[in-house]
């Protein structure tokens, strides 16, 4: 076993997993006092700086990667207490020789100021808490530089349990790309940089009860500048805006629905596909069409209250 220093100072990656090639998991060994569990989640923006506490592992010689989110593309060896990488890693990682890998990354824009809401969650990659000079901390992405490891299906988090069902990669050349199936909502630009787009929505919610005290909203839209990370329109109660598809294992965005003078979450509500198309729980009370060339969802009746 040989001691190793991992340093993640300079990039925006919040949560790193070190594993060897039969996927073993490696746990630092110098634990902050204050640092969570599980403590594999090894690089800075938690509980500690990470200039000040630069991450330490005992690792046996071997082959090893580092999964930035969601697939590790790059490994790096360690040999006699020295590690080392192939040439194509040179651009993003530092260190070669030593007892101390530092991680470099690349940067890339991601602009997702089209989608309504305040951004988008980079899970797994952004933190929680205050953020430091690298986004570490502040979950939401709307317009923003990260410094990223390179690594395989990137992927959001668009509203709290729904995660988008859509992904980009950023190659060891620290170039981004997205499959074509993604272009009709999503591309990459000039400058690296990854502009979400989504799909232009019009709900009409205005047969969805006639309290004038509900409101009418979709829940837990990320931070929206309205109580309860929802969007409530009152009065018209018709909301548009531009949104992302999400897996279908998740489920809907469900809907808020006026009761009582106030308002609950429906059982009811919608998503789309990566071809935009737009799926609902129940036609009966959701009607999908297209007004004026984009498409509409209007409530039909006033819905019923998650149970």
């Amino acid at each position: 076993m040989t001691r190793i220093k991992i340093n993640g100072c300079a990039i925006s990656n919040h949560w790193l997993l070190l594993q060897n090639k039969a996927g073993q998991i490696f746990e630092r060994v110098d634990i902050p006092p204050s640092y969570p569990s599980p403590n594999w989640y090894f690089n800075g923006g938690l509980d500690f700086d990470p200039a000040q506490s630069i991450p330490v592992f005992e690792l046996p010689d071997g082959e090893y990667n580092i999964n930035p989110q969601n697939g590790s593309n790059f490994s790096f060896t360690v040999q006699l207490g020295k590690v080392n990488y192939a040439s194509d890693c040179a651009g993003f990682l530092q260190g070669a020789g030593t007892d101390t890998l530092t991680l470099k990354g690349f940067d890339v824009t991601i602009d997702a100021r089209y989608l309504i809401g305040n951004g988008l969650t980079f899970w797994g990659v952004l933190g929680y808490g205050p953020g430091d000079s690298k986004g570490r901390g502040d979950k939401l992405v709307a317009h923003r530089i990260c410094t990223l490891l390179p690594g395989n299906n990137y992927y959001f988090v668009v509203a709290s349990g729904l995660y988008g069902d859509f992904y980009f990669s950023v190659d060891k050349k620290g170039k981004l790309s997205v499959e074509p199936k993604y272009a009709a909502f999503m591309e990459v630009c000039t400058g690296n940089i990854l502009q979400i787009k989504g799909f232009p929505l019009l709900i009409d919610g205005t047969k969805n009860g006639s309290d004038p005290l509900g409101t009418f909203g979709v829940y837990n839209l990320w931070d929206t500048p309205l109580p309860d990370n929802h969007t409530p329109w009152t009065g018209t109660k018709v909301i548009m805006g531009n949104f992302v598809p999400t897996w279908e294992s998740h489920g809907y965005f469900p809907l808020y629905t006026p009761v009582k003078g106030n308002s609950t979450v429906s059982k009811d509500g919608f998503r789309l596909s990566v071809n935009g198309t737009v799926i609902v729980s129940d036609p009966k009370l959701l009607k999908v069409d297209v007004f004026n060339g984009i498409q509409r969802i209007t409530v039909l009746k006033p819905l019923p209250p998650a149970s």
